[in-house]
Order: C-alpha cells, then sequence, then structure tokens
C-alpha cells in the first residue's frame, strides 16, 4: 500500500469489511463479544460514576481499533478465521495493557477534536 491515496485505502478498507470481515463475523460474533466483556471486567467498566461516559469511549476505542486490526489482517489473508482472531486480540492486549499512552493518546486525540461524543462514537463502533 506504499503511495496509495486514501480514497484507494477507504475502498480497500470497505472491500474488506464487506468481504471477509462482516461474514466472519456473522457466525463468530461471540469473540468480540467475549473480547469487549473481558475488557468490561478488567476495568471494572464504569469505575468512577463521573467518568462513566470516558470509560465509555475507552471501551469504544478498544472495540474500533480491534476491528479496524481484524479488517487489515483479514485483506491481508484474504478472511479471517478463529486461530487469526485470538492471536490479534492476544497480540493487541499485550501490546495496550504494556502501554497505557497508546490508547490515552487516542482518546485525547478524539477529545481535542471534540470527537468524542456519542455520535462520533456511534459511527466509530459502527463503521
Amino acid at each position: 500500500m506504499d503511495g496509495a491515496t486514501i480514497e484507494q485505502i477507504t475502498v480497500n478498507y470497505q472491500n474488506a469489511h464487506k468481504e471477509y470481515f462482516l461474514p466472519f463475523l456473522e457466525n463468530n460474533e461471540y469473540m468480540l463479544e467475549n473480547y469487549l466483556v473481558h475488557y468490561m471486567f478488567k476495568t471494572l467498566f464504569p469505575i468512577l460514576k463521573d467518568r462513566v461516559f470516558d470509560d465509555y469511549v475507552m471501551l469504544v476505542i478498544h472495540y474500533s481499533m480491534v476491528k479496524l486490526h481484524l479488517i487489515g489482517m483479514a485483506k491481508f489473508h484474504n478472511g479471517l478465521n478463529e486461530e487469526l482472531v485470538i492471536k490479534l486480540i492476544q497480540s493487541f492486549s499485550k501490546t495496550v495493557d504494556h502501554s497505557a499512552v497508546y490508547l490515552s493518546d487516542i482518546f485525547e486525540a478524539l477529545k481535542k477534536q471534540n470527537f468524542n461524543t456519542m455520535g462520533y462514537m456511534a459511527i466509530l463502533a459502527n463503521n
């Protein structure tokens, strides 16, 4: 994808989402659900009553980043299987759990651009 335009990247993403990700998810939705349930228990979501929405934004960031990586992986491998999904989630979790900065930087960038609203979270989660 070296030198690809944003339009080419967008088309590739949309195609991978439609051709590989959605068909896999149709029969394996429980895998992402289990990841999110684990995340909620791990973080004691929502932990603070005055930060409920911030905690929700972080949940959406986790989900959308895993989904983004899965779609990219699906494009690369021309499909997904349970083994690839587990490997990605394990790798992602190890990286993120050991680097508080990674996702907090994304959170701060969203906040700075005023993208930390329910509308933008719906777009991020459902794209």
